[in-house]
């Protein structure tokens, strides 16, 4: 299933590494004031790796359990009164949660984290950028590990107050109704290299 509408915006970030673009995320307000994010690019379950988290010395690690089975989030949809909802890239739900209400949301939250060891782990873009649309060039940020994060806010939270601490590039669209929305890019969170599964780093996966 994509994202698609003749009446809403659809909002396109990608980023640009020398005379090449590549996808991230998409996303738009539908008519009910659910926000409907989107992963543009395909599922690769031979870079995929689910399994347990732990943080130690500043670093995650996975403790490996199964392979993905096609179950990766693709879509994710916040609807205003709580609930989210979380799809895979063929449309079948994966679950279903409560989250606060947006009147009772104070800060920002965020709703999708992607975190690729390199870029060419992303599908090329090759569509001309429309009004709306972001390339975040990382020629002018040299980082170890791409991270991007999509976040909803009240109106006017990606300000001063945001709770947005690590370094990255900030892109905010304040045109919806109720909240704001906002994309960040930048370092990720650093995965311990001394880990592999199945002959593949751990830190070398999607």
């Amino acid at each position: 299933m994509k994202i698609s509408s003749d009446t809403v915006e659809r909002y396109r970030l990608s980023v640009k590494v020398g005379n090449r673009r590549y996808k991230l995320f998409a996303y738009q307000v539908l008519e009910d004031e659910t926000l409907s994010i989107e992963l543009r690019c395909q599922p690769r379950k031979q870079r995929v790796l689910s399994g347990r988290l732990e943080a130690q010395s500043g670093e995650i690690t996975i403790l490996p359990d199964v392979e993905s089975k096609g179950d990766r989030a693709h879509h994710v949809h916040y609807h205003p009164s709580g609930l989210l909802r979380i799809k895979a890239f063929d449309g079948t739900l994966i679950r279903e949660l409560s989250l606060p209400p947006l009147p009772l949301l104070h800060l920002a939250l965020p709703l999708f984290l992607l975190s690729v060891a390199t870029v060419d782990q992303l599908d090329t873009d090759d569509r001309p950028s429309r009004l709306g649309d972001h390339v975040v060039d990382l020629d002018c940020m040299p980082i170890q590990r791409l991270q991007c994060v999509v976040w909803i806010g009240p109106k006017g939270s990606f300000g001063a107050l945001s709770p947005i601490s690590v370094p990255a590039q900030k892109i905010v669209y304040d045109d919806a109704g109720l909240y704001d929305v906002a994309y960040t890019v930048g370092e990720g969170i650093p995965v311990s290299a001394s880990g592999s599964h199945k002959g593949v780093a751990i830190s070398e996966r999607e």
